[in-house]
């Protein structure tokens, strides 16, 4: 009998197993230098608007079967707050992997067009080989998400750990169901 692999979930479990594993080690990584030292060193900052905001595939192929899906974020550059930069708007592209700013992106992109929609950020440009270059966000690049969010989340200094519980409010002014857990359906 011939064993075959089960292609999507392995892939889960590859996936599972990283996250689980590299998320006691974000700890130990290195951390974001502090929003105040990557303003020093920003070139260029803007104000810019998520205009759309997506998660998928990257089309990148792994031979160690990492997860390659990445975040795509569509923005719109509302102003130029310091140095130079001609472009309206920026396709930027970020890993799923910390201190990757994805639940805030989401965020920003269900506020387009309701006000208090634009952030600050620095733009920063890889090249991927001469000639291709690509904006990359979600890094340690200077940013600076609208005060209720950065406070929802806990990204006010640059760096947050992984953590899953940010999705739930912190505090809920929501009285505790009467009704005891066992007898929910």
């Amino acid at each position: 009998m011939t064993l075959r692999r089960n292609r999507p979930v392995h892939t889960a479990f590859v996936g599972l197993f990283m996250m689980l594993t590299c998320a006691g080690s974000v700890q130990a990584m290195p951390q974001c230098p502090s929003r105040k030292s990557a303003l020093e060193r920003a070139e260029t900052i803007v104000e810019v608007r998520v205009k759309s905001f997506s998660i998928g595939e990257s089309g990148l192929i792994s031979a160690d079967e990492v997860p390659t899906r990445m975040m795509r974020a569509e923005l719109e550059v509302v102003r130029v707050l310091k140095g130079a930069f001609d472009r309206k708007e920026i396709i930027a592209l970020g890993s799923l992997f910390p201190p990757g700013h994805y639940v805030e992106l989401s965020w920003m992109a269900l506020r387009y067009g309701l006000g208090d929609d634009t952030f600050e950020w620095a733009p920063f440009l890889n090249e991927i080989q001469e000639g291709i270059q690509v904006y990359t966000i979600g890094g340690c690049e200077y940013y600076k998400f609208p005060d209720d969010i950065e406070e929802r989340f806990g990204t006010a200094n640059n760096w947050r750990p992984v953590d899953m519980g940010a999705l739930v409010p912190l505090t809920s002014s929501a009285p505790e169901p009467s009704v005891p857990r066992s007898t929910r359906p």
